[in-house]
């Protein structure tokens, strides 16, 4: 409805809104809810994506053999690994990438890891069953760990030249 004076025309819709909006201050028990992978679904994993995740298990336990001259490229693909193992279900103590002790740089070990990881990608793109969108949650950590390993040889074979 609207007001009128000698000066102006003022409507209420024109007037800022005199009600308080409803309660918008988060109540003192609500505790904000951090994002976190969803639970693994229920039941077997299935057989392709469990192949890869043996695979991923395996290359990771191989890079950690690999030796520590990789222009930091086998820490980042280590905790890539991590990140993929963690998105289904299998939580892994975080590494910090160290080698085992008195480990040697082994370039036999990075190829190696490197055939595991690029199995482990295969077995996750060819799964048909994405359980629970866990094989699309993983395969991006994959293909990134791989691409770290790349970047390890392509280092590797620079310093050697």
């Amino acid at each position: 409805r609207c007001l009128s004076d000698w000066s102006s025309d003022v409507c209420s819709s024109d007037l800022p809104n005199s009600n308080p909006p409803p309660n918008t201050t988060p109540n003192a028990n609500q505790q904000p809810k951090p994002k976190r992978p969803a639970a693994a679904p229920a039941g077997a994993v299935p057989p392709a994506l469990q192949a890869g995740i043996t695979a991923m298990l395996s290359a990771k336990t191989t890079l950690e053999t690999a030796g520590d001259k990789w222009g930091g490229h086998r820490i980042k693909a280590i905790a890539l690994i991590d990140k993929a193992l963690d998105a289904c279900g299998q939580t892994q103590t975080p590494s910090k990438g160290e080698t085992k002790s008195g480990a040697k740089d082994d370039p036999a070990a990075m190829q190696t890891a490197t055939a595991e990881l690029t199995k482990a990608q295969k077995d996750f793109q060819i799964a048909k069953n994405t359980w629970g969108g866990r094989r699309d949650q993983a395969l991006p950590f994959i293909t990134q760990a791989l691409q770290e390993l790349q970047q390890a040889t392509a280092s590797d074979k620079m310093r050697k030249k």
